[in-house]
């Protein structure tokens, strides 16, 4: 194998996902193992492992779905995998590499802070060879929670989501353990959130949604009718983040994260434009369009849902945001002359879950649907 076909082998190998190498000078261990030194060094950001060495048996390739080349958690019988570039077929057999000297394995997140790791390595006679690490030098800072949504003080009772935004790619697997509501007492509330058996993370891992169970909201089904709602109107509650959380690297949050609320009565109207407030900038401006809401929203969903559009029907380029209960959007180029309107979704959601056709909380023999969105003309100033 030349030097350039192994440097090109060298950077196409990355993890599928999740955990990743761990670092440092390494030794072989297992009675199968082969006994030529090997040693896999990190960088010291924890982004690339280098492994290093020279064994001419080892063989590194991903067929039919089975990675002969491995990580895993250390103690753990089966790992994620190492991807390779692959033929036409999809699979790209194994091959004996005879010259280790900075083969480099990529992860897609840099390493875990003082996790213990194995790198498993398979040989042509099906003997694998297990290299034990551990990395301990520093990440850098610890993972915040930056935002939480709806941020508001007074929520209707009947609310259907919250929402975590986290500065950093944060672990999966763990919100149940770390994140849960307390009643002003402390007393924490059980089986409030609906249990999916995944999480809803973004996907860039920064933001989790947190969905109240919708059998004990709406009316008329059995959760509710045996366990009630998850909240009562009058109280408070806080939402708390636990210090344990980890990121994607294994780094904790450091401090508790908490948020509070107070439930109100709850909301059980369809959404209605006619209620909003939107106020028009000038033609020729670069203004923002501010659409001021009547209750607590869906902060991620109106976002998505609502647009500016402009004559023929297409989306004006431009930039959204949401402060409070208001939806600002600034175009990147002023404002025409033509006629322009908001566009709005029939998915568009409040924060318990109505939409444009219906209302969720409501009596289960009630309910009705509908996919109509709608568009409501924008009146532009004259240009100043």
């Amino acid at each position: 194998m030349t030097q350039t076909n192994l440097n090109g082998l060298c950077r196409s190998l990355f993890l599928v996902a999740g955990f990743a190498l761990a670092a440092g000078a390494v030794s072989a261990q297992g009675p199968t193992s082969p006994t030529v030194p090997l040693t896999a060094i990190a960088s010291e950001d924890g982004t690339t492992i280098r492994l290093q060495g020279a064994d001419r048996d080892l063989q590194i390739a991903l067929c039919d779905g089975t990675a002969v080349a491995d990580i895993r958690p250390a103690g753990r019988p089966s790992g994620l995998g190492v991807a390779i570039d692959r033929d036409q077929d999809g699979c790209r057999p194994a091959s004996p590499l005879a010259e280790l000297d900075d083969l480099t394995v990529v992860p897609q997140f840099p390493l875990l802070e003082s996790a213990a790791h194995d790198l498993v390595l398979a040989y042509g006679d099906s003997a694998q060879r297990v290299i034990s690490v551990e990395r301990t030098f520093s990440l850098g800072p610890a993972p915040r929670v930056m935002a939480v949504w709806p941020d508001a003080e007074i929520v209707p009772a009947n609310i259907l989501r919250f929402y975590l935004k986290f500065d950093q790619p944060m672990a999966r697997g763990s919100v149940a353990e770390h994140v849960h509501l307390e009643t002003a007492d402390g007393e924490v509330l059980t089986d409030v959130f609906l249990n999916l058996g995944v999480e809803l993370w973004s996907p860039d891992q920064t933001r989790v949604t947190l969905m109240l169970d919708p059998g004990r909201i709406k009316r008329g089904v059995g959760p509710n009718t045996a366990l009630g709602a998850p909240l009562d109107v009058g109280e408070t509650y806080k939402l708390v983040v636990d210090r344990a959380m980890r990121d994607a690297q294994g780094r904790p949050l450091t401090v508790d994260y908490s948020h509070t609320f107070l439930a109100a009565s709850a909301e059980r109207r369809a959404v209605d434009p006619a209620n909003w407030r939107i106020e028009t900038p000038a033609i020729e401006t670069r203004e923002p369009v501010r659409v001021s809401f009547d209750r607590v929203v869906d902060r991620p969903n109106v976002l998505r849902y609502l647009a500016v559009v402009g004559s023929e029907g297409s989306r004006v380029e431009g930039h959204a945001e949401m402060i409070d209960q208001t939806w600002m959007f600034s175009p990147v180029d002023a404002w025409p002359s033509d006629p322009v309107a908001l566009h709005v979704s029939a998915r568009t959601e409040d924060a318990a879950g109505n939409t444009l056709c219906f209302a969720f909380d409501v009596e289960a023999e009630t309910g009705s649907r509908c996919e109509e969105n709608i568009a409501l003309e924008l009146n532009l100033s004259p240009s100043p």
